[in-house]
């Protein structure tokens, strides 16, 4: 079993290689206002990309079968869940993704000696390719539960009591140390935090940390021995269901309001969107975000209207020196927003599930009512009687 979901973390990670060198080439390629300068140069990229990709897939190929059944057989193992058939989906996506590029690879024989017939299958087998490395975390995280797990040791309930008050109070002070956080199959928050003792244990603390059933469930002397013993993480969720995590772009040392969004867009944890917002208020050159350089636009068009020397231009720049200060405001709230989102460990949920690549997607469930959504509030009002 570890065999396998190693040969396919490597594939994900290959690829990941292969197609960051692309974007980096696609990037810093020569362009002529929004024009590509070297048309040919960008189908040679595109085609080393497809040969490198599908050299590293075909490799895989062999194993696709039994990684899904790992996968599956994982799945159906579990409690079931309302976002188990969206996995299902994703696993039969899978599998005809590995259908389709078995049948090019044995109907394009030629590609062994002929470079173009190469390049037509490559061209053709890259989509599949990209649907396996997508996919890979959401195999290799459901062929995990497979791994057998040490028994969990036993709080007294009034020591659970104790350091889930410990817990909350931290907490509350913002003190509490957070290491990591994931659902398991039953959709439990799990997350592991440091002990607020001198031994520096390790606290297994269930549920929505800032929610009234948030307690601890168990107490381990390192986080290793925590991992060998708690329940393994289900894959996380997505924000947006048509989006890659895989397939977006890396973002360069300078990023646009453009690239940031992708980055929070792809995102999972918490962490990555505070660095996003860190990212977009940076302010100072080279390295200055997005709304550093908005600044300086509405700047600009000030100092503009001043030298018009109207009374129009001169109202005009006070509105934008005004605007400018309100982005000020912002960004300094955005600062401090980007820190608090830091201190946060969490994941998207697992029923936030990605879309299939290759066959029909299901209608989308009903989403709930905001009320249904925020801590606290007031139950929605029962339907009318019927007369």
């Amino acid at each position: 079993m570890q065999a396998l979901s190693d040969r396919l973390g490597d594939y994900a990670l290959h690829y990941a290689l292969v197609h960051a060198e692309f974007t980096r080439t696609m990037s810093g390629r020569p362009r002529d206002g929004f024009a590509d300068a070297s048309p040919i140069a960008e189908r040679a990229a595109v085609q080393r990309r497809n040969s490198r990709a599908a050299e590293l897939f075909t490799g895989l190929l062999p194993y696709s079968t039994s990684l899904l059944h790992l996968a599956r057989s994982a799945l159906e193992a579990m409690t079931p869940a309302p976002h188990h058939p969206g996995w299902h989906l994703l696993l039969d996506d899978l599998a005809h993704a590995a259908q389709q590029a078995r049948h090019l690879v044995e109907s394009h024989p030629e590609a062994a000696t002929d470079p173009s017939a190469a390049a037509e299958r490559d061209a053709a087998l890259w989509p599949y390719a990209t649907t396996w490395a997508e996919r890979s975390r959401l195999v290799r995280d459901l062929a995990e539960h497979h791994r057998p797990r040490t028994p969990m040791p036993q709080l007294d309930a009034e020591v659970a009591r104790q350091l889930t008050e410990q817990v909350r109070a931290a907490r509350t002070a913002r003190s509490l140390g957070l290491l990591e956080s994931w659902y398991d199959a039953s959709g439990r928050i799990i997350t592991l935090a440091w002990a607020d003792d001198q031994n520096n244990r390790v606290l297994a603390i269930a549920g929505d940390l800032d929610g009234p059933d948030m307690h601890v469930v168990a107490r381990f002397p390192t986080d290793r021995e925590a991992w060998q013993c708690l329940p393994p993480a289900v894959p996380a969720g997505v924000l947006q269901p048509g989006l890659s995590r895989e397939t977006a772009p890396e973002l360069p040392p300078k990023v646009t309001t453009e690239e940031l969004t992708a980055q929070v867009l792809r995102a999972d944890a918490a962490g990555e969107v505070s660095e996003a917002l860190h990212y977009a208020t940076e302010e100072g050159t080279p390295y200055a975000g997005p709304l550093a350089e908005l600044r300086d636009f509405v700047t600009l068009c000030a100092e503009f209207s001043e030298a018009l020397e109207t009374r129009a231009g001169l109202l005009l720049a006070a509105r934008l020196h005004a605007a400018d200060r309100q982005l000020s405001a912002v960004r300094r709230e955005l600062e401090d927003i980007a820190e608090e989102m830091g201190e946060q460990i969490s994941v998207l949920p697992p029923h936030r599930l990605p879309l299939p690549r290759h066959l029909p997607a299901p209608a989308p469930a009903p989403r709930p009512t905001t009320a249904a959504c925020v801590p606290g509030a007031p139950p929605a009002a029962p339907p009318g009687r019927r007369r």
